[in-house]
């Protein structure tokens, strides 16, 4: 209920509430800063979520692209192992033995609600370092 689009859903019962988050709109760096801008003037309204998982993923097949230099499927799979790059969201990195997209975790909280509206606000950004799972030696990727 703590992200941008349920926020309005349960009125004053979720004021108070903490949730983790893969992105919020307030995260700081300039890469971020310039995707919330260009988001904005194109949609009148600030990016979920959503949106920024889904330009975060655009970004990885991009670069993992420019690396390849083709596109073809088996030259870009090969190119996102172990790639890192500098994204919306901060530096991220597709580890190279189990696929795992590492990138920090943010933790938000509901301060405010009512009336079909809500308001979250960004508490904290956990580093992938602290976050990230272990390699399982069952993965066989």
């Amino acid at each position: 209920m703590v992200n941008e689009i349920l926020i309005g859903a349960p009125g004053d019962a979720s004021v108070g509430l903490w949730s983790a988050q893969s992105y919020f709109w307030g995260l700081p760096g300039d890469v971020n800063a310039a995707f919330v801008k260009s988001f904005e003037e194109r949609y009148k309204r600030k990016p979920t979520y959503i949106d920024a998982d889904a330009y975060l993923s655009f970004q990885l097949v991009h670069q993992a692209i420019v690396k390849a230099g083709t596109a073809d499927v088996g030259a870009v799979r090969a190119a996102l192992a172990g790639l890192k790059v500098s994204t919306i969201v901060g530096d991220v990195e597709m580890r190279a033995a189990d696929h795992q997209l590492l990138r920090p975790l943010i933790v938000v909280q509901a301060t405010k609600a009512g009336e079909g509206k809500g308001e979250i606000t960004m508490r904290s950004t956990l580093p992938r370092e602290e976050i990230q799972p272990s390699i399982s030696p069952d993965c066989k990727m």
